[in-house]
């Protein structure tokens, strides 16, 4: 449809003849399929031409999330699409072939939803025997020992695991479940393989249902963690399409600037007033 749309703006088709289109004047065109990931053409060849000092590089093996978090629209209808592995392997060695690129971004949802298909690609990386840093972005209750052994063959990694809150009742709202036995035994295993991982956890404050003092126990959990480099956090944005955007009355969510249509970061919610905010930012 984007493609469609492109090609609207240079003249080359009628907007009526644009997949997915809604219009003030009552335009309604029919949704169109999702492309076939694999008829994408290969682009990091130009890439790597027109940008020379490139040291890292974005890689997505797959599109979507079988996730439905409320604060985010990545994972609406949870659907999976995944390029063929024989197609990730050949982008693989287009990037693995520049010296200059020092590190590979992962940025899957969550890489290890098929395990299989995820080894095969951390086999391929390893073979190829270029050292190289990979970041990943995958729920760590996904890990098995098989993967862990693989991971610690690879020679530097960095892990952004997104926890967001510790708070059961916080989590239950947001349709986003946490196993916190199982996190912390995968957790610790990975670690302990891995000493020397750079380990990122993704935290949000201004969350519905959450307080000051639940936040402050989040971070608390956060800051236990052994072998945690960073901790991001980030006031909660309420994203147009997301649950809390279309739902923020129930929650009380007030935006930074009501009247703009540019921030849609929060001032405050129905238990998490606009001082603890500035606290938590704090």
């Amino acid at each position: 449809a984007f493609k469609e749309l492109l090609e609207h703006f240079m003249g080359q088709r009628r907007i009526d003849q644009v997949s997915g289109i809604t219009a003030r004047d009552g335009l309604q065109t029919p949704i169109g399929k999702p492309v076939n990931l694999d008829e994408i053409p290969k682009f990091y060849d130009r890439i790597f031409q027109e940008n020379k000092d490139l040291s890292w590089i974005n890689l997505e093996t797959s599109r979507g999330c079988p996730f439905g978090c409320k604060f985010c629209t990545w994972g609406y209808d949870k659907k999976m699409r995944y390029f063929d592995v024989e197609r990730v392997k050949k982008d693989l060695d287009e990037i693995l072939e520049q010296d200059q690129i020092k590190s590979i971004y992962f940025c899957d949802s969550s890489l290890l939803l098929k395990k299989e298909r995820a080894r095969e690609i951390l086999k391929h990386i390893i073979k190829s025997g270029r050292k190289i840093s990979a970041r990943y972005e995958f729920d760590v209750e996904y890990l098995d020992d098989e993967t862990i052994e693989l991971l610690a063959e690879l020679p530097d990694h960095e892990f952004n695991f997104g926890l967001q809150s510790v708070n059961k009742d916080v989590l239950k709202l947001m349709d986003r479940g946490f196993k916190q036995e199982r996190f912390e035994e995968r957790f610790n295993k990975l670690t302990k393989a891995i000493p020397h991982a750079k380990i990122t956890v993704d935290l949000i404050y201004g969350l519905p249902g959450d307080t000051i003092q639940g936040y402050k126990e989040s971070l608390d959990y956060a800051l236990s963690l052994r072998g945690v480099s960073r901790i991001l956090t980030n006031p909660l944005i309420a994203l147009p399409g997301a649950d809390y955007f279309v739902e923020r009355s129930k929650f009380g969510i007030k935006l930074e600037d009501e009247h703009s249509d540019s921030s849609f970061v929060i001032r405050e919610t129905t238990t998490f007033p606009e001082a603890d905010i500035e606290q938590a930012r704090k």
